[in-house]
């Protein structure tokens, strides 16, 4: 269930996941209902969460539980690589695309286009801007 509340999903290639709550007589909770469909749709959802069956990495990721799949002794590797890429953008940009891309799951799509617009406006000054233009020119 942990997973289902990450932004961005990575595996190694031994992962096995499930929901089991309902071959032991309870309803999943802690909203796993809720973010499963939304992650791999309804269809999937209904399926993993009303058998309990578990399914392989390689399974995960056609159904787009996860995002990638590693091999396990490169894991790690991979999701440091995905961290330090991360972790070099400006965080007020990263938190405004984090809002805008969540909020495009629950409102009317002239909603979140003038959400967006307004989280844009409000996550850096023309300077910084201008400054992140620069450097993306001078990448290679």
């Amino acid at each position: 269930e942990l997973i289902l509340c990450c932004d961005m999903r990575l595996a190694c290639d031994t992962a096995v996941f499930g929901l089991p709550e309902i071959q032991l007589g309870v309803i999943p909770d802690l909203g796993s209902t809720q973010r499963l469909p939304r992650i791999v749709g309804p269809g999937i959802a209904k399926e993993l969460i009303l058998t309990g069956r578990r399914i392989d990495a390689a399974e995960a990721l056609r159904v787009r539980l996860v995002d990638h799949v590693y091999p396990k002794d490169q894991l790690m590797v991979e999701a440091k690589k995905l961290a330090e890429e991360i972790a070099k953008i400006n965080p007020r940009l990263i938190q405004g695309a984090k809002r805008a891309t969540t909020l495009a799951l629950s409102t009317p799509l002239d909603v979140g286009l003038r959400m967006e617009t307004d989280i844009c406006l409000g996550s850096g000054s023309g300077a910084e801007m201008g400054e992140a233009a620069h450097q993306f020119t001078k990448k290679e």
